[in-house]
């Protein structure tokens, strides 16, 4: 029940990269957005909306893998 096969394993794989490489394309967003509010390129604008859509995508992403994996798990 709790031990180790090839699937589980390349799943947790993948997981961990796809929110590693979420993270570090969400980071770079962030610098240029600061460069460009520091340059007066942009205006400020509020960051609510996107992080809501953000938490909803990942929340939807989980449910699904783990309705999809349920099997397995």
């Amino acid at each position: 029940m709790f031990g180790f096969s090839f699937p589980k394993l390349a799943v947790l794989i993948i997981i961990v990269a796809a929110v590693w490489y979420i993270f570090k394309a969400i980071g770079r967003r962030r610098d240029l957005n600061e460069v460009a509010i520091k340059n007066g390129k942009i205006k400020k604008k509020s960051r609510l909306p996107q992080i809501i859509w953000l938490i909803l995508l990942i929340s939807l992403i989980t449910f699904l893998l783990v309705w999809g994996l349920k099997p397995y798990i």
